[in-house]
């Protein structure tokens, strides 16, 4: 079980998760600002929402270690929420992704292990090897309901309050990763009976 001293440091980074801003970038197109979350990336909202939901039901213990595939904003965000838990991290990523998100996650404590370039599946099947070896808990970014979820009862909910009342949200565009952010948006967007076209930016 946690003591309220084990997550005092966690729930003092979520607090800063979330809410960020809505700035109008000329006319009526506006960017909403991720870069405001703690580790700079919309990923905070995904890993702070699943995990403090683990905690809750008991599904992540003081005693487990904690295992993920990702390209990097996933690890990053991962990386510092097991650092406030005092958790152990292994982050399990292409080896062709940045030096940098590795030396972030690592400054965060993370163990890096590396698979083929640009092989998403085999970082996917090593996570899932690392998991069966012990007591490891993942997040289980890429097939866990809960990202979209996350994104719906947030980031979601946060743009239609920011947006102005006179504007109706004609498109949205979001860029590609789990597809969490927008199938969460929307989801809410068909919810709220808004015409909005959701757009998804990926790499050629």
């Amino acid at each position: 079980m946690w003591s309220n001293e084990q997550l005092r440091p966690f729930w003092a980074w979520s607090q800063c998760v979330g809410k960020t801003p809505l700035m109008q970038l000329s006319g009526n197109l506006f960017g909403k600002l991720e870069t405001y979350n703690p580790t700079g990336s919309i990923k905070d909202r995904v890993i702070q929402f699943i995990l403090s939901r683990a905690i809750k039901r008991g599904e992540l213990t003081p005693e487990m270690k904690v295992v993920e595939a990702t390209s990097g904003n996933t690890g990053i965000s991962l990386s510092a929420a097991c650092a406030s838990l005092g958790l152990e991290c292994t982050i399990v990523m292409p080896s062709d992704m940045s030096q940098e998100r590795s030396d972030f996650m690592q400054r965060f404590g993370a163990r890096i292990v590396k698979s083929d370039p640009s092989d998403f599946n085999q970082a996917i099947e090593t996570r899932n090897e690392i998991i069966a070896s012990g007591d490891y808990w993942s997040p289980m970014q890429f097939e866990n309901r809960q990202n979209i979820d996350c994104h719906r009862g947030t980031t979601a909910k946060e743009i239609f309050e920011q947006i102005p009342t006179s504007t109706s949200i004609s498109a949205f565009f979001s860029g590609a990763g789990t597809g969490g952010t927008i199938m969460g948006f929307r989801e809410a967007c068909i919810h709220q009976g808004a015409n909005t076209k959701c757009i998804l930016v990926k790499p050629d």
